[in-house]
């Protein structure tokens, strides 16, 4: 189970976060809230009974409306531009309460959602299919989610596979910003699993891609294509914007090295800052996807490797 009881003091705002207008151009001046990912339903949860044995309250969803509440009494009530942004399960948490979020703060002229690799795929056809839908039904179970998943959706599917972003991405009303790698480092190496978990030589394949066999070389190519497949199934709404790489990476938005720096990962020669900006500014429409690169990228980015 998640905690704040082992919570750091301090958090570092760096990249999107920023307060240095040279690398953070667009965002640097704006009002910044960090939200701690704490309950385990990306935020969607509401049950009524505790369980008396652990005291365990399953109300991820009033966290989330207790947040933005104060917010809103400490100035979000009269801000006119406003981003949701998560990375990972913070990334799908957005995806998740993206329309929620707008309709709670009706007084801004912009409210836009960007999802950094929380777009976690199904992939119905490849290993370890059952595994993963097995793992978002029992979330959505756990939590009492099904009340909140839009009816358009578990009307037509289990309630656990409209937890998967491909089938509710469609429904999603306000603008929305999809940031990911095809070759996604975690959901390769954790939701994958074309082999056990214990095996030694997938494990050293997905933690080192240079190792990696010709046959699991090749799983990790599907991977890729069937991401690539799945993201063409959500439509093409004109107020989505895309940036989809191919570096062997899973996060990208609070690294500075990854955001916005000289080695940071470019489509089009644009970085990510850059191509957020302007999406949420409407400089321009951007929709760029990686489609050259058949191979995951060992992206050495700023001083350090980061894959």
């Amino acid at each position: 189970m998640l905690s704040s009881t082992k919570n750091i003091t301090q958090e570092n705002f760096g990249a999107i976060l920023s307060p240095n207008k040279t690398s953070n151009p667009d965002f640097y001046n704006w009002n910044r809230v960090f939200i701690r990912y704490c309950d385990g339903s990306s935020f969607m949860g509401d049950v009524k009974k505790v369980d008396p044995e652990t005291n365990l309250h399953k109300r991820g969803s009033r966290i989330f409306t207790s947040v933005i509440d104060e917010l809103l009494s400490k100035g979000l009530k009269d801000a006119k531009n406003v981003m949701l942004t998560g990375n990972s399960a913070g990334g799908l948490a957005t995806i998740l309460n993206c329309d929620r979020f707008r309709a709670l703060v009706p007084n801004a002229n912009m409210v836009k959602c960007v999802s950094d690799s929380g777009f976690f795929i199904h992939a119905k056809n490849l290993p370890n299919a059952a595994g993963r839908e097995r793992t978002f039904s029992r979330v959505v179970h756990f939590h009492g989610i099904s009340k909140f998943l839009p009816k358009s959706c578990t009307s037509r599917m289990k309630p656990g596979l409209c937890f998967f972003p491909e089938n509710l991405v469609a429904h999603i009303k306000t603008p929305l910003f999809l940031l990911n790698s095809d070759f996604d480092k975690f959901q390769i190496q954790v939701n994958l699993k074309p082999h056990p978990v214990d095996n030694p030589g997938w494990v050293n394949c997905t933690r080192n891609i240079t190792t990696c066999t010709p046959p699991q070389l090749q799983i990790i190519k599907d991977f890729r294509n069937t991401f690539l497949e799945t993201l063409k199934g959500v439509g093409n709404n004109p107020s989505r914007g895309l940036f989809i790489n191919s570096c062997y990476i899973h996060d990208f938005l609070y690294l500075m090295g990854r955001y916005n720096s000289p080695d940071s990962p470019k489509l089009h020669n644009k970085t990510i800052a850059q191509a957020i900006g302007d999406w949420y500014f409407n400089r321009s429409s951007v929709r760029l996807i990686d489609t050259k690169i058949d191979y995951p990228l060992d992206c050495k980015i700023g001083s350090g490797n980061f894959v």
